[in-house]
């Protein structure tokens, strides 16, 4: 990532100098937005633990195959 860049939801804020890092303040809030986001197109089931095997089911399982009966991970 560009020096000059911090996350700000579905894009990036710029900034006129370059930050010395991101502050756990802006990581929350980062994944409090990302959270919610991803919560309303696919449903809540993704979290810091779900593996990438699930993410990959889901979709095959919704893309290629357009099984759209359960909005969750089987």
């Amino acid at each position: 990532m560009y020096p000059q860049l911090s996350t700000h939801g579905l894009i990036f804020q710029l900034h006129p100098k370059p930050i010395t890092g991101l502050n756990m303040e802006m990581v929350r809030k980062d994944q409090e937005y990302w959270k919610k986001f991803t919560g309303e197109l696919i449903g809540d089931w993704i979290t810091d633990k779900t593996s990438t095997t699930e993410v990959c089911d889901f979709a095959d399982r919704v893309f290629l195959r357009k099984d759209y009966q359960d909005s969750r991970v089987t």
